[in-house]
């Protein structure tokens, strides 16, 4: 949402000094679970009845991409019934908490009408920093910063919140040759506790016969 934005699409006009063109406060409109396969599905429409590519996968069955200066079209009852199945299957599998930017740029053609579309360019993914997933990893506080080498020592981690089925503990040590040996810590979701403490097991160490702290 900003300025020259209308239901998710900003529309700027390029020059006439320069091809630079910069998009100030734009923010990013959040959409309820409740909305999501209805505005997937307008969104869709949309694309299919002019044309476009509107940063989404439609279906594979629908070849909706239009030469240049196609026009609108109607929809045969069956490309709305695949559309209708497309928003569906991606209302289940949609993250809501990630989005990227879809930037296409428009040629003018003889006429002066932009027609003429160009090969459309995808930012990096942008993370809704309030989700659990897209904040910064950081151990708060442990019982013990050491232990046997052959592992499975139980430890207990302070930490910021995280995603309990989607989280791992890694142990590594960079090597003199470039390598680098790693392991990892033994637990399962239960272990993690409110998304702010989890109890784990150490890994066993490359070298169970040191002399000294490694």
């Amino acid at each position: 949402v900003g300025k020259h934005c209308e239901d998710g699409v900003c529309t700027v006009t390029a020059g006439p000094k320069d091809m630079v063109v910069g998009f100030a406060n734009l923010g990013i409109l959040h959409v309820t679970k409740k909305k999501v396969f209805e505005t997937l599905e307008a969104r869709m429409t949309d694309a299919c009845v002019r044309g476009y590519n509107p940063g989404l996968l439609v279906h594979p069955d629908l070849a909706y991409l239009q030469a240049e200066g196609g026009g609108d079209r109607q929809l045969t009852d069956r490309e709305k019934e695949i559309i209708r199945q497309a928003a569906l299957q991606q209302t289940k599998e949609m993250d809501l908490s990630v989005v990227r930017l879809m930037f296409t740029a428009f040629l003018p053609d003889s006429t002066g009408s932009f027609t003429r579309r160009l090969e459309p360019v995808v930012s990096d993914a942008i993370y809704d920093s309030k989700a659990p997933n897209a904040s910064n990893l950081k151990i708060v506080r442990m019982d013990r910063t050491a232990g046997c080498v052959t592992g499975g020592e139980e430890i207990y981690l302070l930490c910021d919140k995280v995603q309990k089925d989607d989280i791992q503990i890694r142990f590594y040590e960079e090597e003199e040759n470039g390598g680098i040996w790693e392991g990892f810590g033994d637990f399962s979701p239960t272990d993690v506790h409110r998304q702010f403490a989890i109890v784990f097991k150490t890994p066993k160490y490359k070298d169970v016969n040191i002399t000294k702290p490694a």
